[in-house]
């Protein structure tokens, strides 16, 4: 009896739900530390996007405005025609520019937002009930360490009564 009473000891001891709170029950902060850090660093990232894509937006406007300047009907065929083909080119690699990021702040930015959006919400839940099953914890440890405590006295006073009693018979 006293092996299969260790045995199911030691599988309490060694499974996930008896190791997940650690130490002074900090597996619950490690946790919810853990799911804010990711939620920063999305924000960061999107913060970091969302740059990227104003620089990118403001280059190629600076671009399309310099394309603008190459305009010159004074010079002949052939150098119109290649400064025409510059122009062309600097235009649109600053129209690619203004398109790219445009397509970061609707695409990856507003799904990241999304993203960080749905895991603050899935944290909040999270940690409501996480903190409820904390406190019960805390709670039935508490019950359980009066009662031992209880069990503890009686049992004192059991084998206190059962050595008067052998003392009395004995004499």
């Amino acid at each position: 009896m006293n092996s299969l009473n260790n045995n199911y000891r030691n599988e309490i001891e060694n499974s996930f739900a008896a190791n997940f709170w650690g130490k002074a029950d900090k597996g619950l902060e490690v946790l919810l530390n853990h799911m804010a850090r990711t939620k920063e660093a999305c924000d960061t990232l999107n913060m970091v996007l969302k740059g990227r894509a104003e620089i990118e937006e403001n280059y190629g406007k600076q671009l399309v405005e310099l394309s603008k300047n190459l305009i010159d009907q004074d010079e002949i065929i052939s150098m119109r025609d290649s400064m025409e083909t510059l122009r062309l080119e600097i235009e649109a690699t600053g129209q690619s520019r203004i398109d790219l990021a445009l397509d970061v702040k609707e695409q990856i930015s507003t799904l990241l937002s999304e993203f960080s959006l749905n895991q603050e919400k899935i944290i909040n839940n999270y940690k409501t009930v996480m903190e409820r099953h904390l406190y019960l914890k805390n709670s039935q440890t508490h019950e359980v360490i009066k009662v031992n405590e209880k069990y503890q006295k009686k049992c004192e006073a059991a084998v206190a009564i059962s050595n008067k009693l052998k003392t009395c018979t004995n004499e």
